[in-house]
């Protein structure tokens, strides 16, 4: 394969990347989506966005709640979504349930 075509590849697979985390970020940011499932069990295009993306994303979470949220759950913000370990998908969800339930 030549270089111009592994690059029209690679163009064409981060066009699709974005375009999916877009229709996400949009379905979070109207409700139709809740951040504990894509933070629990993320795609395998979502594995290197950051913490901070999803929970900014979501309804109702802006800044200052998203950085509560990681500080409460033990996270950092900047963490990519594929590099959380199981206790911390744990964590961040009970915090999360905790805070929609108030």
């Amino acid at each position: 394969m030549s270089q111009a075509a592994q690059a029209r590849e690679a163009l064409g697979l981060a066009n699709k990347v974005r375009s999916q985390r877009s229709r996400l970020k949009m379905r979070l940011r109207l409700g139709e989506e809740h951040p504990q499932t894509i933070i629990c069990d993320p795609p395998e295009w979502m594995e290197t966005a950051d913490l901070k993306t999803v929970l900014e994303s979501s309804k109702g979470i802006g800044p200052v709640k998203a950085a509560r949220i990681a500080n409460r759950a033990g996270v950092s913000l900047s963490r990519s979504l594929g590099s959380l370990e199981a206790s911390e998908r744990r964590n961040l969800t009970i915090v999360l349930v905790q805070m929609r339930s108030k």
